[in-house]
């Protein structure tokens, strides 16, 4: 008898760690994606535009969707430092995007640690900078 429950408890240990490795399978692919700010100031047709504006900026990213060209001047996570980042722009529009891209995530999460801590312009434009950059480098 004491070998009947001791067989029934190993099985149910087993299917127990099965469902749980499956569970905590799906809640990862679920937690890893996160909301991202990008900071937009154009989207264009006519690549002569873009030209024209990208002249006048220290860094961007260009995204191509549907035919439009979107020059994308910072990117952060955190919903603060949209404000610090826009400061020096008439009109910036503000995109979320979901992002699963563990390395940059983790990256852009340093940064915008570092934003939070100051409010000198040349600290956040370097900053600015290196998200960017890392942002091209991975992309």
């Amino acid at each position: 008898m004491k070998k009947k429950i001791l067989v029934v408890v190993i099985i149910g240990v087993i299917f127990a760690s099965i469902i749980f490795l499956k569970y905590k399978k799906e809640t990862e692919k679920i937690s890893s994606t996160e909301t991202v700010y990008l900071l937009q100031i154009g989207a264009y047709k006519n690549n002569e535009n873009v030209v024209k504006v990208t002249k006048t900026l220290p860094n961007y990213v260009i995204l191509e969707e549907g035919g439009t060209t979107k020059i994308i001047i910072a990117i952060t996570k955190d919903d603060n430092n949209i404000e610090k980042l826009s400061q020096n722009y008439e009109t910036v529009y503000i995109k979320e995007l979901q992002m699963e891209n563990k390395e940059f995530l983790d990256y852009l999460t340093k940064y915008d640690n570092l934003l939070n801590y100051t409010n000198n312009s040349d600290t956040i434009e370097e900053i600015n900078n290196k998200v960017l950059n890392k942002y091209n480098e991975i992309f």
